[in-house]
């Protein structure tokens, strides 16, 4: 699995503008690289077609949390059939005219998703959650 991992922080009250600092005073999630690249095209509908900031920051502010909030329900149910550990697509290797694939386990990844639903849910007017790309 790749290294590159995108980190997701929640705050009662986003920073003005975040920064490595306020990164060191909250709790914080990691998705991996190679399966954010497999839900990214449903993060792409989100903050009205901007989507996630790949190698930066992104605010979701409250009424972007509750878009993020409806797509992480339905991946939450999609992955909640999965087997214990399963695979996922995340490219193609030339050299090998083969499929490569990620090996994903099951309770991380519902943890990891269920703890962002949880502060979407927790996302009041000041409130955010800040992702800050890889």
């Amino acid at each position: 699995m790749n290294s590159l991992e995108h980190q997701f922080q929640f705050f009662a009250d986003v920073p003005s503008v975040p920064t490595s600092e306020s990164f060191r005073t909250s709790e914080s999630v990691a998705i991996s690289d190679d399966v954010l690249s497999y839900l990214w095209p449903t993060f792409n509908w989100l903050r009205e077609g901007q989507g996630l900031n790949r190698y930066g920051v992104t605010v979701f502010h409250q009424s972007d949390a509750i878009e993020l909030s409806a797509i992480l329900v339905g991946w939450i149910a999609l992955i909640k059939c999965a087997p214990p550990n399963f695979d996922l697509p995340s490219g193609y290797d030339t050299s090998n005219d083969t499929f490569v694939f990620i090996r994903v386990e099951k309770e991380s990844l519902l943890s990891t998703l269920r703890k962002l639903y949880q502060w979407c849910l927790e996302t009041g007017p000041n409130g955010g959650i800040v992702h800050w790309g890889i």
